[in-house]
């Protein structure tokens, strides 16, 4: 859903966090990876870690330089703030708005209201709540008996349970390594990292691990869209760290 007046060539500004979180997607390497694929990077703005900050001045500089999709590595009120400072100072017919996979949770839709929130793009790197799966599945029914409000229905409950899964996975390939009695971290360690894909939760989430990275290895890219969280592509694979051999 590209907005009407974007055009063809990717022109990319960041507007994020003046954190180590928030710089994390416009280090050195990053920039490099987004000039080696062809998108011109026309500038970075930090703006404050505050839930009243002002994303005007960074907008309308991103505006400025030319960029037709702005990316942040915030989350919460920091892609909240900044699609409603969009919404207001009219740049969501020319600009498209992207943001890391935390972004896009009930914490931002409920921050910026779902209006405001509407085309915005992320990557999904696990099955959302409404997806028919059974990992998913058993994730709703342990919400449902343990009385959980409406607001919990978020990322970090669904992940939580996938993440416990995936460590029972590797304890228990460890243990098959080595033995109940040497279970030490090192045997942990050699499991994880040697094991392949780990299929959390039968696929919530979806993870690989070896001597160089430390992530999920797929995702897909999702958009807002009536206040739900929907994928438009299928899995896609983590690209090698070309640039990072530490990431």
């Amino acid at each position: 859903m590209k907005p009407p007046e974007a055009g063809d060539e990717i022109k990319l500004a960041f507007i994020t966090w003046d954190t180590a979180y928030g710089r994390a997607a416009s280090t050195p390497e990053a920039l490099a990876y987004a000039q080696e694929k062809g998108i011109e990077v026309v500038g970075v703005e930090f703006i404050e870690l505050s839930p009243t900050a002002d994303t005007t001045t960074a907008l309308l500089n991103a505006d400025a330089a030319g960029a037709n999709v702005i990316y942040t590595n915030t989350l919460a009120f920091g892609p909240a703030n900044i699609l409603k400072d969009a919404m207001a100072l009219g740049l969501r017919e020319r600009i498209l708005f992207a943001g890391n996979n935390w972004a896009m949770d009930l914490a931002t839709l409920a921050l910026a209201g779902p209006e405001n929130m509407e085309g915005f793009y992320s990557l999904m790197p696990y099955v959302w709540w409404d997806e028919d799966h059974p990992g998913v599945q058993i994730i709703k029914e342990q919400f449902e008996k343990n009385q959980r409000p409406p607001q919990e229905r978020n990322i970090a409950y669904l992940a939580s349970f996938a993440i416990v899964d995936a460590a029972r996975q590797v304890i228990e390939r460890a243990i098959d390594d080595v033995g109940f009695d040497a279970l030490d971290g090192q045997a942990v360690h050699n499991a994880i990292t040697t094991m392949g894909e780990i299929q959390a939760l039968d696929g919530v989430l979806r993870l690989e691990y070896d001597a160089t990275r430390r992530a999920p290895n797929k995702a897909r890219v999702a958009i807002t869209q009536s206040g739900k969280f929907v994928p438009v592509t299928d899995w896609l694979r983590r690209r090698t760290c070309a640039h990072n051999p530490n990431c």
